[in-house]
Order: C-alpha cells, then structure tokens, then sequence
C-alpha cells in the first residue's frame, strides 16, 4: 500500500470565521463545497467542516483522510494487519473511499482520488501513474484548487 498523503479534519463552528486563518496557514485559497448538508472548506491540507450537530459527531469520529494509490490494495493491507472494515470501497465523485478502524481504534478515510486519471494516461500511452517514494514521511496532498505555498 503506498500512501500518498493525509488530510486533516477539522469541524468548526463558524467557518467563514475559520477559513482565513487556514488560508494563511496553508498558503492557499480554500476550496468550498457542500456534501450532505456540511459546509467544507479544503485548504491545503486541511479539510474544514461546519454543519448540523448530527452530522458532524459522525463526520468527528474520522480522525484523517488518507490519500493512497489503490484503495483496493489499502483493503488487502489493512485487512491483513487486523483493521476492521466500516465501509466501502465506495464509488465517489472523486474516486473510491473506505472507512477503517485500526486495531487501536482510530478510524480513518483512505481515498484513490486519482485511479480513474491514472487509467485514462496508461490506455493514452502517456506514462505511468504517479508513485510516491517508498519509505518517504506522508505529505499533505495537493488537489486541484491547492496551490503551492509562496
């Protein structure tokens, strides 16, 4: 399994209030979307959330959004060491997601963001997907709309 990157979820209450601290933190302009009636904001590698109570008390039991090549891998890995699995794969606009609880009960998202993009260069004859290095510290992931810091 090869990890890509990490995103951090934070829930806040007021997140007009919260967004321009992170954007000058992370050195980039948020990200704003809506899923399931939550409010997020993707700056950098930070994920802010704001929304019903209900919502979030699911959404806070999430410690971390793991970037990896292939979350089917992630599942044979992750299965083999003992995690349980809480959800998925599931399909996502985005890509494929899996919800995991570690044997020490920490529960984390992994995603494969960028499978389907990946298949589309190979069958295009364009190259390789991109692979981390193998042994090299997790980054925060760069999406689109997450530039690099100044």
């Amino acid at each position: 399994m090869n990890i890509l990157g990490a995103t951090l979820r934070v829930c806040v209450d007021d997140l007009e209030a919260a967004v321009p601290f992170y954007e000058r933190l992370a050195g980039t302009p948020a990200l704003r979307f809506e899923r399931g009636g939550v409010q997020v904001a993707a700056v950098g590698c930070f994920l802010l959330m704001s929304g019903p109570a209900m919502e979030l008390e699911v959404l806070r039991k999430v410690a971390a959004t793991i970037a990896v090549t292939d979350v089917d891998e992630a599942l044979k890995t992750l299965g083999e060491l003992g995690a349980d699995i809480i959800a998925g794969p599931v399909a996502t606009p985005a890509g494929r997601n899996l919800i995991v609880r570690h044997p020490d009960g920490a529960v984390y998202e992994y995603v494969d963001r960028r499978r389907r993009e990946a298949g589309r260069r190979l069958r295009s004859g364009r190259g390789r997907p991109r692979r981390g290095r193998r042994g090299a510290r997790p980054r925060c992931r760069r999406g689109p709309g997450r530039g690099r810091r100044s």
